[in-house]
């Protein structure tokens, strides 16, 4: 399949397929980051409760 292909085809999938593995990646951390963040502000608020209620 690949011998078919034209080196301009060739090379853009050379490149092509590490960037789609590296927006991947970005994203799947980017995500968890982001829940990392969400249950560290509600960590904040039970924290803050815990302090007014005693």
């Amino acid at each position: 399949m690949l011998k078919n292909l034209k080196i301009n085809h060739k090379l853009a999938l050379m490149v092509v397929i590490p960037i789609v593995g590296l927006i991947y990646f970005t994203i799947a951390l980017t995500l968890e980051k982001r829940d990392i963040v969400h249950e560290m502000n509600l960590l904040q608020e039970l924290s803050e409760l815990t302090v007014k209620s005693s």
